[in-house]
């Protein structure tokens, strides 16, 4: 594995692009599983896939500096959650504003 410190040297390495198309597939089919049906919640997948490199980069990052051979799932859940709240992919979106007067009728 090469030395390299920039996203876009991390993520030029196969491997890791290849685990984040899986982890970006996965996480598109959770949100239209969970969130899907909902009017008012997107998906932004742009953003969601900015949030999974970054998590990727972490984990390349975390493997070099502390020479771990293979960080196990929890450790990179608590990245990938990091990113996915840094980031907020997940979206709520308002149409119309609500006016509270008609809304108590």
């Amino acid at each position: 594995m090469p030395t390299a410190y920039t996203p876009s040297d991390i993520l030029s390495d196969p491997d890791f692009r290849d685990g984040i198309i899986v982890h970006f597939i996965l996480a598109s089919r959770v949100y239209k599983k969970y969130l899907g049906r909902w009017e008012h919640v997107r998906l932004n997948e742009q953003i969601l896939f900015e949030a999974i490199g970054s998590c990727y980069c972490d984990i390349y990052r975390l493997r070099i500096f502390r020479d771990i051979r293979q960080e196990d799932v929890h450790k990179r859940s608590a990245f990938l959650l990091k990113w996915i709240c840094k980031f907020r992919p997940i979206q709520v979106v308002v149409d119309r504003f609500i006016d509270k007067t008609t809304a108590l009728e």
